[in-house]
């Protein structure tokens, strides 16, 4: 692959590799990206569960990247991120999550749960997508399909593993570079940049101004421009 750099993209809750088609399009170019469907999601129908979700994307790392890679994540899949880091650091060149979901309120997860089970599901997609609010209508169609696709076991599965989830006290481990992200109205998900500022060593951290929980979706030139700036230390 040369001197190509390799970008591991792990898409939200109810996504899919769809939702980095605008960062595919830029990017292409420029290096080897590898956009794994999580568990339950897209085309991969095996159930989500955390270590389902970290050992498949480390089995896509070792396919598709000879070397160590730049692994992004938001939302869901910026939580499967920092379990792939933590099980292969020598892998990961450097971390890059967004909407980290690391210590959430139990009450919390659990209105989000309630919610989930007794909204249908096609209003369930529509509400998601209308508060991630594309900036692209072809990706906030795609969102849609993508959410109904998955159905609401797995949104359930991701909930329940969220809330299980050990990893704050393992995060000290972490050793390779960390950006931590969050819109800025992303208000439950602000507590964890601080979560994990805090415990990961080479952490810093980014907050989007005016930025949604999924603001990948909502500013996706800007969320490209980061990653440039990121994998490559330059700017489009």
């Amino acid at each position: 692959m040369g001197d190509r750099p390799t970008i591991v993209l792990l898409h939200g809750m109810g996504g899919s590799h769809r939702m980095w088609d605008p960062q595919v399009e830029e990017l292409a170019a420029d290096c080897e990206i590898v956009a794994p469907d999580l568990p339950g999601h897209g085309l991969n129908r095996t159930r989500f569960t955390m270590e389902a979700a970290r050992e498949q994307v480390l089995k896509a790392i070792r396919i598709n990247a000879s070397g160590p890679v730049h692994l992004i994540g938001v939302s869901l899949g910026a939580s499967v991120a920092l379990h792939v880091a933590l099980a292969a650091p020598a892998r990961i060149t450097g971390l890059l999550v967004s909407g980290a979901m690391v210590g959430l309120p139990v009450k919390a997860l659990k209105r989000q749960r309630t919610v989930t089970t007794l909204t249908p599901l096609r209003a369930l997609a529509v509400a998601s997508a209308r508060m991630a609010d594309p900036y692209r209508t072809q990706d906030r169609d795609a969102f849609i399909v993508d959410i109904v696709q998955a159905g609401k076991r797995t949104q359930l599965d991701a909930l329940d593993a969220i809330r299980s989830d050990d990893i704050g006290e393992r995060l000290g481990r972490l050793t390779v570079p960390t950006l931590i992200c969050c819109g800025e109205n992303d208000r439950l998900n602000r507590a964890s940049v601080d979560v994990l500022v805090d415990k990961i060593p080479k952490a810093t951290k980014k907050i989007i101004p005016g930025g949604e929980h999924l603001w990948n979706l909502q500013r996706p030139k800007q969320f490209t421009n980061l990653i440039r700036e990121f994998a490559f230390d330059k700017t489009a």
